[in-house]
């Protein structure tokens, strides 16, 4: 048998594949990635491999194509892409010889981003004794969080959530200058922890003239708890979170009843959030007056309106990399999704 590597943490690399010395399997090569319905296919070759006769994955049956003597083609099945490693058994004349298959975990890049920054990634983050200057923008495209003055620069080093960096905001007390960040309609999911259980905490604030917002809303007229998405209107949570807490909001904006906000992949709310863009220069922390009183781990903004199945692929692996537990009916409530 040989074993697969296949998949790096919250990585997008797909790893390599190692054979074991003397095995009747010499080689393999993992699936290759894709991201959305259908199947992908794993490589193998070994000696007479061409003579296969049966092929099962996680003991479900497969099917296989043979390429020449020593090499086959197994198709993996969509239904089968779940987290963790599956034993692939071929059968052949000669005998059963197994290897291990790992998906890898699904993130950001899979998808097009317009803004993507991830304070878990130490190698993004310039800082100076542990205040950031520089978050970089992880989509490509190149929209840093910056703030030149030390004294509105947010902490890195000193706290967590879910065993990874988090910058912390303090009391409202730090901010940072992002570009322009999406255009109309914008999708969003966003981690934080919420220190505070009064006011109401800004996360990010669209800057200028039609800006968009979201925070989380504490006593704000009966809609304490919720999370909430601004973009000329107010769109909130259907469901609450008592803070102290680890928060991830998640929507888009739109009219009519198409904005959506949902709180912890919980059920979301809908309505008309308004038109506006994160435009101008939007503060990530907050406004001065309206900051964010805690941590944010990690921002997602992208174009357009997500379909559902990408949101919760979105909440599924914001979740299990944050330590945030989803609703029990959540897809990914169990595993984090993977390409």
């Amino acid at each position: 048998g040989s074993v697969v590597g296949y998949g790096n943490g919250y990585a997008p690399a797909q790893g390599a594949a190692t054979a074991v010395t003397g095995a009747a399997v010499t080689g393999a090569s993992p699936p290759t990635a894709g991201y959305g319905a259908g199947a992908t296919t794993l490589t193998l070759t070994g000696a007479a491999l061409g003579s296969a006769t049966g092929v099962t994955l996680g003991g479900v049956v497969c099917a296989f194509s043979v390429v020449d003597s020593e090499t086959i083609t197994v198709t993996v099945p969509w239904s089968d892409q779940a987290a963790g490693a599956k034993d692939v058994v071929v059968t052949t004349p000669l005998a059963a010889v197994s290897v291990t298959y790992t998906p890898a975990l699904w993130t950001p890049a899979e998808i097009t981003t317009a803004l993507w920054l991830d304070a878990s990634d130490l190698s993004s983050i310039t800082a100076s004794c542990g205040r950031v200057s520089q978050l970089d923008d992880l989509s490509g495209n190149n929209r840093h969080a910056t703030q030149s003055s030390a004294s509105l620069q947010p902490v890195t080093g000193t706290r967590t959530q879910g065993g990874r960096n988090a910058l912390d905001f303090g009391n409202k007390a730090y901010r940072m200058d992002v570009p322009a960040s999406a255009g109309n309609p914008w999708s969003f999911a966003y981690v934080g922890y919420n220190d505070g259980s009064a006011g109401t905490g800004w996360w990010f604030y669209g800057n200028g003239s039609g800006g968009g917002n979201i925070w989380m809303v504490h006593n704000d007229a009966g809609q304490s708890g919720k999370a909430t998405v601004y973009a000329g209107n107010h769109v909130h949570s259907a469901t609450t979170v008592a803070s102290p807490a680890a928060i991830m909001v998640t929507g888009n904006t739109g009219t009519g009843t198409d904005g959506l906000v949902s709180l912890n992949g919980g059920t979301a709310g809908t309505g008309n959030t308004g038109t506006n863009t994160p435009n101008g220069s939007p503060d990530l922390g907050g406004s001065s007056s309206y900051g964010t009183n805690g941590l944010i781990c990690e921002v997602v903004f992208a174009d357009g309106v997500w379909s559902t199945a990408d949101r919760q692929m979105a909440e599924g692996y914001l979740a299990h990399k944050w330590n945030i537990t989803l609703p029990g009916g959540h897809p990914y409530a169990a595993a984090a999704p993977t390409v």
